[in-house]
């Protein structure tokens, strides 16, 4: 009989993937709602979209989801599916990114990065398609350009009274 003191512990294999939300490296968001690392670390408003475009930087497979929501933070919706482990090996697949922590600081390392990728991508894409206006279209903004001017652009708005009425079925 061995010693009664040897405990035997199992490791249960790790889930391949971890799921990021916005305000895990929101700067704006305090701990209590979320966040994950320090405020000196962490970026201002981002969004998942571009928290996605990071990812795929670091070249790690992702799977946005739009309509996910975080239970802390209920006015943001978007997250993050990463898978960070080899399915049959459990293995981190970036030697560099073992574990969600870590995964989290090379996001914000390469968000300015990033940002700023898409702010020229942006730039190029507006000076070569230049504001053209055609004949028919006057420079007034929302709504299609025409009529009196008022409300908030095409339709009539609310319907007043007209068309069919609603009631009882009278019986024949």
């Amino acid at each position: 009989m061995s010693s009664s003191n040897e405990v035997e512990i199992k490791k249960e294999p790790r889930k391949p993937t971890v799921i990021i939300y916005p305000s895990y490296i929101d700067r704006n968001t305090s701990i209590k709602f979320g966040r994950k690392i320090g405020k000196s670390k962490a970026i201002s408003n981002p969004k998942p979209q571009e928290i996605a475009g990071v990812i795929n930087m670091l070249g790690l497979p992702f799977e946005l989801q739009a309509t996910k929501g975080y239970s802390r933070d209920t006015q943001r919706r978007g997250r993050i599916k990463v898978r960070l482990y080899n399915q049959k090996t459990n293995l981190p697949l970036k030697e560099e990114i073992p574990n969600k922590r870590q995964l989290l600081f090379k996001i914000c390392e390469k968000f300015h990065e990033y940002r700023q990728q898409m702010h020229k991508i942006m730039e190029k894409r507006s000076k070569s398609q230049p504001n053209k206006k055609g004949k028919n279209q006057k420079g007034k903004g929302k709504g299609g350009g025409g009529g009196s001017g008022k409300g908030r652009g095409r339709g009539r708005g609310r319907n007043k009274g007209k068309g069919k009425k609603k009631g009882k079925k009278r019986r024949k």
